[in-house]
């Protein structure tokens, strides 16, 4: 699984953005990667921050163990055509 939260700049709470489940990896009565379906073990998640703040992802592999990553999220002004 993949979980997703964002943490806004001088907020106190991180809010959660998002969990993602893995389920099927080869599995099969027949054996280890024998089974019919695999899942590709990755996320592509669009969402919009009201300002700057941090991305946190934290992410559980049976065989690897839980990993955790940040990303810093800057927010720019566009700017508006004034006629």
């Amino acid at each position: 699984w993949i979980g997703l939260f964002f943490k806004p700049d001088g907020d106190q709470y991180t809010y959660d953005v998002g969990q993602f489940a893995f389920n099927s990896h080869g599995e099969s009565v027949k054996g280890p990667n024998q089974g019919p379906v695999y899942t590709h073990h990755g996320v592509k998640a669009m969402l919009k921050v009201a300002g700057p703040g941090t991305l946190y992802a934290s992410a559980y592999c049976n065989i690897h163990g839980l990993w955790q990553s940040n990303k810093r999220v800057e927010v720019t002004q566009q700017a508006t055509a004034v006629g």
